[in-house]
């Protein structure tokens, strides 16, 4: 993960706590732009393919085109500036052991086990 910023995490196994350094990856404006575009588009699709449902049509497409635009919103905030990765280095709150973790996607708590104890763990950022 090279564009992401230093700062620390918090590793929590089994009740206890440790801090670590870590390179936290933010989701970029850009990319929170797109993800409401496409959540806008998703849902203006399905309300245009429900055009041919008889009944429903008549609530279904004026609805979903009214949501479409809010969601979109929605997506776009909840998804601005979030955390999106996470990679760094720790000491194992049980064994003392070195502990390396990189994930590339996915939001925080991350899970993972240590791989000299197997104590499992949660890496957040702090």
């Amino acid at each position: 993960m090279n564009n992401g910023a230093e700062g620390q995490m918090r590793v929590v196994s089994s009740g206890k706590e440790i801090t670590g350094s870590a390179r936290i990856v933010h989701v970029t404006q850009r990319d929170a732009v797109l993800r409401g575009l496409k959540t806008f588009a998703l849902t203006v699709l399905a309300a245009l393919a429900t055009i041919i449902i008889p009944g429903v049509h008549f609530i279904s497409v004026p609805g979903g085109l009214i949501a479409a635009p809010i969601v979109g919103v929605m997506v776009f905030m909840k998804s601005r500036g979030a955390v999106k990765g996470m990679s760094g280095s720790f000491t194992c709150p049980q064994c003392g052991g070195s502990n390396v973790l990189d994930y590339q996607e996915g939001k925080p708590p991350y899970y993972g086990s240590c791989p000299t104890c197997k104590s499992p763990y949660q890496a957040f950022p702090a």
